[in-house]
């Protein structure tokens, strides 16, 4: 069951409830007729054979005096400050401690109003509405998909293991180390470690990586042929150098300035200097971790490559040891690193399909057997046609792999608007209609600023969205209709460690738009004004349509 509605006992509410990956989306229903003095909603949670709770809000009354309250709750619970949206995703185990996170859950979903004075009413049961519905990890077919929680849950974050917490030990010096070892004390004097981080950051994302590589470790009739970008999660490491001693992964990994430290030619004098920065920092970890490969496992299991800038990929394709015959593969937005499975927001597929995999498989065999040479790749059949599978171990699926030449890329169905469905460097894979206006990227930042931008998304009807000032994400603007109550950002300082680079563009940003978080009106009603869109796809706004030229 994949979605399950319900309808309240008194009044118009309906609840509607969709399954995600170990997630869920509520949706709530209202007629316009019955949202006058409308607050927000209350959202309660009752996993199976658990005490129920109540999800909470980032906001709060700035004076709750007069105001309907439960004293035994947080004044951000939703009973004592109702969520100001018709929408909420409850990702288990963001605030409370839910254990374990798999089941049966139930939610109740109530709407909330003010009196004639502006005071929130208690809570009426009957104008609600409740869903039973399994939370699991999502899979279709034979297709499995995982997340990480990343950076967009910082606060929560921040609630489970304090504002101080580092993503891993201050000294780098050591590529792998002991994950088990404490990282730090919450607020509450619980102690917990980096492993018990990376399992609640990397989520559903992170047991799909361990889960693939565990099982090639423990059959050894398995093989692992593997493409990486940034590579120095601790434990993946140890994993690839015992797989790397017994003769069983091979791996290409990216050689761009980034993760390899080239020698300069002495005439050029830019070159030097960024060499001679380089070795003040060290090598990058990924030569670092050829160096160790090298050292433990059989010779020639590790090519270092790319087809342009870098090789931006990130691919288990697991293998029958004995004729090479592909079992599965891994793939997604991903990096088997720090960053990108504890820090940024990813995801990863698998196909249990030997075809699907097959033709990972292929491509990798045709990289490896060519020296990562862009040319020879372009011309090959892996390059020169689209791949689309749909049976009953996959859904319908089209994959393409690039590079590509001229020829082959001005045939590429387009998207949308006329955007090209080819979405990476290498294996890009479309499973349905992608977001139309992946080649706003083009619009500047000035004319991001002032731009009214159209969305659209597959089978809806498009909407006029205001642009951030940033070109990364957009915003919606939405608004309540009570006319009493003033609430305020009671949002937590700090989160888990970020990039740089996305630090100065949220200090960029006024600081209701940070990390979506909401604004009050000069006059009257509280108004949830500012909501992130999109941080996935880098253009996910454009001021008119594309031509497919583009």
């Amino acid at each position: 069951m994949t979605s399950v509605s319900e309808k309240a006992a008194k009044g118009s509410f309906s609840l509607t409830a969709y399954r995600g990956d170990v997630k869920t989306l509520l949706a709530f229903n209202l007629a316009e007729k019955d949202a006058q003095d409308l607050a927000g909603f209350t959202i309660q949670c009752k996993p199976d054979g658990q005490d129920p709770y109540y999800v909470h809000n980032q906001l709060q009354f700035e004076n709750a005096s007069g105001h309907s309250q439960d004293p035994k709750e947080p004044a951000n619970s939703s009973i004592n400050a109702p969520i100001h949206k018709f929408r909420w995703i409850h990702v288990p185990g963001s605030i409370q401690d839910t254990q374990p996170l798999r089941g049966k859950y139930i939610y109740t979903v109530t709407p909330r109003f003010f009196d004639k004075d502006g005071a929130l009413q208690p809570l009426d049961q009957q104008l609600g509405a409740s869903v039973t519905i399994m939370v699991d990890g999502f899979q279709t077919k034979g297709l499995e998909l995982g997340f990480t929680r990343g950076y967009v849950q910082s606060q929560a974050f921040v609630h489970h293991f304090g504002p101080k917490a580092t993503i891993q030990p201050v000294d780098k010096a050591n590529l792998i180390f002991d994950t088990s070892k404490e990282s730090g004390v919450n607020a509450s004097g619980e102690h917990f470690t980096y492993q018990e981080q990376y399992e609640w950051l990397g989520f559903t994302a992170r047991e799909k990586v361990f889960g693939i590589l565990n099982e090639v470790l423990k059959d050894t009739s398995l093989r692992l042929d593997m493409f990486a970008y940034d590579l120095n999660e601790p434990d993946v490491l140890s994993l690839l150098l015992k797989l790397g001693k017994q003769g069983r992964v091979r791996i290409i990994l990216d050689n761009a300035s980034l993760h390899h430290a080239s020698t300069p030619k002495k005439s050029n004098a830019k070159a030097k200097a960024k060499s001679s920065s380089k070795k003040t920092m060290g090598p990058p970890r990924e030569d670092r971790f050829e160096q160790l490969f090298n050292k433990t496992a059989k010779k020639g299991l590790l090519l270092r490559g790319k087809f342009g800038r870098y090789a931006h990929d990130k691919v288990f394709v697991v293998r029958n040891k004995a004729n090479g015959a592909a079992k599965k593969v891994l793939t997604g937005s991903t990096n088997f690193s720090i960053t990108g499975l504890y820090v940024n927001s990813n995801h990863v597929l698998v196909f249990n399909d030997p075809k699907v995999a097959a033709a990972y498989a292929g491509v990798f065999d045709e990289a490896w057997n060519d020296g990562v040479a862009k040319t020879k790749f372009a011309k090959s059949k892996w390059a020169t046609q689209s791949y689309s599978f749909s049976s009953p171990q996959t859904p319908k699926t089209t994959i393409t792999f690039s590079p590509h030449d001229t020829a082959f890329t001005n045939k590429l169905p387009t998207s949308g608007w006329g955007t090209r469905c080819t979405i990476s460097s290498s294996c890009a894979v479309s499973t349905g209609r992608m977001p139309s206006s992946i080649a706003a990227r083009r619009i500047s930042r000035k004319a991001a600023k002032r731009t009214t931008a159209t969305i659209s998304w597959p089978s809806r009807t498009a909407t006029s969205r205001p642009c951030s000032r940033s070109k990364r994400s957009c915003w919606s603007i939405t608004s309540t209709s009570s006319t009493a109550g003033q609430p305020k950002a009671s949002r937590a300082k700090g989160g888990p460690p970020r990039e740089k680079s996305r630090r100065r563009r949220q200090r960029r940003q006024p600081p209701s738009r940070r990390n979506g978080s909401s604004r009050r009106t000069a006059n009257g009603p509280p108004n949830i004004s500012i909501r992130r869109i999109s941080t996935r796809w880098t253009g996910s706004c454009s001021p008119e349509p594309i031509p497919a030229s583009t």
